[in-house]
């Protein structure tokens, strides 16, 4: 049985004709019936007598017997509402490692200042089918990947497309448009950001089986880059944060293209409904506007 169904029970003992129950409800007399209907069913019993010659009805002994019982469920889904509206707000976000540590840490501070009630909960997490599990089983509620779900009860809402640009030590003698002939995979820092970019990579750079560094702690791309010679491809967000963080890093223009990484936000649907969830991700679409040209949003 469901709350509706309680509702609907308790307001034909208070009002005594279906028609004053449904209006007190704001719901069709159909609709009323329809809820009575179940209740009985699915308790296996008739719970009130039509009188004749009218629209007035009375409990059956059955009815008589729930009517209590029935107001002690309301009384206790009440309290149960009253604790969950004490209880703190909480977000609970994963993302990938890169996201982590360049993209995310100025939202998450500008979110928290902008509601210092929510409890957030933040976490790192590499693996797509992993974040699903935890999406599914409830442990998150946002998490932002470049995967998409392994699993049709998550929803996949893509949020950035990142273009991928060129980062080297300001010291080293890369020219300002740096053509891909010029590359050597021997000096390269590779990181893997996502399947479109190992693929464009795989087919476009020669000695690409074999970077100088295969790096993914996040951490220490800073430091190999700034060493001379050293040079890595690298989304957006990350040459932006690597380059604030250090000014022996520079970013230099391209020749040639490269696949951008599309970001997205895995959640279940009825996620996107709750307040918190629904409040970050218009938070987010806001501060990405500060960041972005308009035609990089997909959010």
């Amino acid at each position: 049985m469901t709350n509706a169904e309680i509702e609907a029970f308790l307001a034909i003992c208070a009002e005594k004709k279906f028609t004053a129950a449904a209006e007190k409800m704001f719901i069709s007399q159909s609709s009323l019936s329809t809820r009575l209907k179940t209740l009985e069913q699915e308790l296996g019993c008739t719970l009130f007598i039509r009188q004749r010659g009218g629209n007035s009805i009375s409990l059956t002994s059955y009815g008589e017997t729930l009517y209590p019982l029935a107001l002690q469920y309301r009384e206790l889904t009440e309290r149960m509402r009253d604790i969950a509206s004490t209880a703190p707000r909480r977000l609970r976000v994963a993302t990938i490692s890169s996201l982590g540590t360049y993209l995310f840490p100025d939202i998450y501070h500008s979110y928290l200042t902008a509601f210092p009630e929510v409890e957030l909960e933040i976490y790192s997490n590499d693996f797509t089918e992993s974040i699903c599990s935890s999406l599914e089983r409830r442990i998150l509620d946002l998490a932002f990947t470049t995967g998409e779900p392994t699993s049709r009860k998550i929803r996949c809402v893509p949020i950035l497309s990142e273009a991928i640009t060129f980062i080297c030590a300001r010291d080293s003698d890369y020219p300002q448009t740096v053509a891909l002939k010029i590359l050597d995979a021997k000096n390269e820092v590779y990181v893997s950001w996502c399947a479109e970019f190992d693929e464009w990579r795989r087919q476009s750079l020669p000695g690409s089986a074999n970077p100088g560094v295969r790096l993914s702690i996040m951490e220490q791309l800073r430091f190999f880059v700034e060493k001379p010679g050293r040079w890595a491809f690298v989304p957006d967000s990350v040459a932006k944060g690597l380059t604030h963080r250090s000014k022996k890093i520079v970013t230099r223009n391209l020749q040639f293209s490269i696949p951008p990484r599309i970001i997205n936000c895995l959640l279940l649907p009825q996620t996107a409904e709750e307040p918190c969830a629904a409040g970050f991700l218009q938070f987010l679409r806001q501060h990405l506007a500060e960041w972005y040209d308009a035609g990089r949003i997909l959010l």
